[in-house]
Parts: C-alpha cells; sequence; structure tokens
C-alpha cells in the first residue's frame, strides 16, 4: 500500500524497474473514484435519491 500511495502522490516514479499493475494516472482516477463512494453517506440523507458515480475506465 505504501508503494501504490507514494506512486500517487509523485513520491517515486513508476517505472520497468519497480512496475505496478496501473499506471499512476489511472491510480489517481481509482483514488477518486473510492474517495467518491466514501462521500456519498455525507452528501445524501435518503438511499433511495443516492447518484452512484460511474467506475472509471482504464
Amino acid at each position: 500500500m505504501r508503494h501504490s500511495r507514494e506512486l500517487r502522490t509523485g513520491k517515486i516514479v513508476d517505472d520497468a524497474d519497480d512496475p505496478t499493475t496501473l499506471s499512476s494516472g489511472n491510480l489517481t482516477k481509482l483514488d477518486d473514484y473510492v474517495q467518491t463512494l466514501a462521500d456519498i453517506p455525507q452528501q445524501y440523507s435518503d438511499p433511495d435519491t443516492v447518484v452512484w458515480p460511474s467506475f472509471p475506465e482504464f
């Protein structure tokens, strides 16, 4: 998890010697999606009115 977080924050570079499954840009998309899901309880009081985000395309 630390490696992934450091990639996302730009602390280390994704390269051939230390590859990841997703590119840094795609990890950012995934982070944004997960955060949007996490924010749903604060944005909606009625579960029937929730507008679910679309899963990002990679």
